[in-house]
């Protein structure tokens, strides 16, 4: 149908094209014989008036008015023919010669009009074939997973429309493979963590158990210690690996926030309740000052894992009888917490690297893999919060969070 319709358009167009030359054409014929008529008829009688005074005017009107049998107009050629006038040179093949130039102008218009529509629909024909190309091209390299094309086409039409959509498909095929290869590598990067924290205390383990069975004479008491650190180990082992799991789940963006409106006094009980025995060893006290009854919309379960992790880092490095500090502060755009230890402090140094993963500070203890801070930044970013550390070296540190009031409105 649509060929149809490319084909007739172009044939109706000429055709009318011609039809309107040839009817101007004749029109312009018929009104240049009728002048050069008029004017031979008033020549002739100026003529026999000026050559004949004393005929009559109006007889000589009545007379070229009279219509003329056969007889006559035979005997008038005859005449003519006498004295060498041919009638074939007169007003009668002027006539003709007019008409015929008028066809060949309009068979020239009509022609041209035509040459013109052709090159138009051939070059219309072969744009758009060149355009469909590009688009089977173009798909081609979306099936082969190449999104760098740029398709930039503003006109109207319908492979405008198309290929419009398409660019909008490239658009999102070219976020999501950045965004599957972006969790790709965070994956890799993940694995590869685990495997390489997990080595130590694989090894130390091994040694352990291969002592334990190769001296069944072991003292009781040696084997006691040694099974109660293949216990420790086990734990920082589990511990390690669910928090490298977590982190990697952020990574990739697999965990989800639920948040709801909670106190901030019942987030750092919790908090204070899963570091108890900790602080009880540590001999580190923890205590809350501000105002607790300050509420906040947040993931309640996830913050208290990224605080508790903030606040035994602190407890870690705090000396015997000191205190753990945590004041809250509410203001109208967030609310503020902050976390302060009276501990050795850290270097320029450690601030700018402290919430890098893995990375460990002077002043780590034995043990520490330095993934808790990074952790704990993650889950504050995953909720629209800040964090940021404040130390200098003998004058402890101090870690402040920020949440802020509706963030996901």
């Amino acid at each position: 149908m649509r060929k149809l319709k490319q084909i007739v358009l172009p044939v109706l167009l000429i055709s009318g094209a011609g039809f309107l030359t040839f009817v101007t054409s004749f029109a312009a014929v018929e009104l240049i014989y009728q002048t050069k008529v008029n004017q031979e008829t008033s020549d002739l009688i100026g003529i026999i008036a000026k050559k004949y005074p004393e005929v009559d005017a109006s007889e000589l009107l009545r007379v070229l008015q009279a219509e003329a049998d056969v007889e006559i107009r035979e005997n008038g050629a005859k005449i003519l023919q006498k004295y060498g006038v041919e009638i074939d040179n007169s007003i009668v093949a002027s006539s003709k010669f007019l008409i015929t130039q008028s066809l060949k102008l309009s068979l020239v218009i009509i022609g041209g009009i035509g040459l013109v529509l052709a090159i138009y629909f051939y070059w219309r024909d072969w744009r758009q074939n060149d355009e469909m190309r590009k688009l089977v091209k173009y798909l081609q390299d979306l099936s082969n997973s190449l999104y760098d094309l740029k398709l930039e086409e503003n006109e109207e039409g319908e492979l405008s429309i198309l290929t419009n959509e398409l660019y909008k498909v490239t658009v999102l095929l070219r976020e999501a493979a950045a965004t599957n290869q972006k969790h790709s590598e965070n994956l890799e990067t993940a694995l590869a963590d685990i495997s390489h924290q997990l080595r130590t205390p694989l090894t130390s383990l091994q040694v352990m158990v291969d002592n334990i069975y190769e001296d069944p004479e072991m003292p009781a008491e040696v084997r006691q210690d040694f099974l109660q650190s293949i216990s420790r180990q086990l734990d920082n082992m589990s511990s390690l690996v669910t928090t490298l799991l977590n982190l990697a789940k952020f990574d990739n963006g697999a965990i989800k926030m639920h948040d709801r409106l909670v106190k901030v006094g019942e987030i750092l009980d919790d908090v204070k309740d899963k570091l108890a025995i900790l602080a009880d060893l540590r001999d580190v006290r923890i205590e809350f000052t501000g105002d607790l009854t300050a509420e906040v919309e947040l993931d309640a379960r996830w913050q208290t894992e990224a605080l508790a992790n903030i606040v035994k880092n602190c407890i870690e490095h705090s000396p015997a009888g000191e205190k753990v500090k945590i004041t809250v502060e509410d203001y109208p755009l967030f609310l503020k917490i902050m976390i302060e230890d009276a501990g050795d402090g850290m270097t320029a140094h450690d601030q700018k690297h402290i919430f890098d993963r893995f990375y460990r500070a002077q002043n780590a203890i034995a043990g520490s893999v330095g993934i808790g801070m990074s952790f704990a930044q993650a889950v504050i970013k995953a909720d629209d919060g800040q964090i940021s550390v404040k130390s200098k070296p003998g004058l402890g540190t101090i870690f402040t969070v920020k949440y802020f009031h509706n963030a996901r409105r």
